[in-house]
């Protein structure tokens, strides 16, 4: 359940035997490795198709030959949200945290 003091720890678990089970199916080559610039190991574990590089102060055209070598979306814009944190450069604007501000009032008036 949600909330659970054991939630963590039991994902913790089915990630460890989730992780465990791709390195053995990498180590059978029966999945292949993301192919990385220079002979770099790229981890086994990451979906390209579902991943996306964030840069600050690379020319696009460095940020293009990178994206490239490892496969992965670009997108150069801040502020960008990950797991609803916005992600942001320099001072947070008010409209960029009202939204956690929001999920906090609310839980916090479930409790009253």
């Amino acid at each position: 359940m949600q909330g659970d003091p054991l939630s963590s720890l039991l994902f913790c678990i089915a990630e460890e035997v989730l992780s465990r089970a791709i390195s053995k199916l990498v180590d059978e080559e029966s999945f292949s490795l993301i192919n990385g610039p220079k002979g770099i190991y790229v981890p086994s574990h990451i979906n390209p198709n579902k991943s996306t590089t964030y840069t600050g102060s690379i020319s696009i055209r460095r940020h293009n030959i990178l994206s490239d070598l490892i496969g992965f979306s670009i997108n150069c814009s801040l502020p960008f949200t990950n797991l609803r944190i916005p992600i942001l450069n320099g001072r947070p604007k008010v409209a960029y945290l009202q939204p956690i501000s929001d999920r906090i009032k609310a839980k916090l008036a479930a409790w009253k």
